[in-house]
């Protein structure tokens, strides 16, 4: 996080802590399954976690797809609103 400012760096944390809940959420779910992992990102020193969807479904359509994204969507809002719900506190 060296070269990163403040302001980044708290936005970075954020997003980690949403897509290590999401991707809890979504597994616990059973609907759709991503995994998660972490990338350095070398030019600002920041570790960054992501989700990826690994295909192996040669049947698996543009539709499937979607519906991954909406759910990551939908409870992407719901961890973002709790989490903001907790700050006011």
């Amino acid at each position: 996080y060296h070269g990163l400012k403040k302001e980044e760096k708290n936005l970075n944390l954020l997003l980690n802590k949403i897509n290590i809940e999401l991707q809890k959420r979504q597994k616990k779910a059973g609907a759709s399954f991503v995994s998660r992992t972490l990338l350095k990102l070398t030019s600002y020193s920041a570790e960054i976690v992501v989700l990826r969807a690994i295909l192996t479904n040669v049947l698996t359509t543009t539709e499937d797809l979607q519906k991954v994204l909406n759910e990551q969507k939908a409870l992407g809002e719901i961890i973002l609103a709790e989490l903001e719900s907790a700050a006011t506190v």
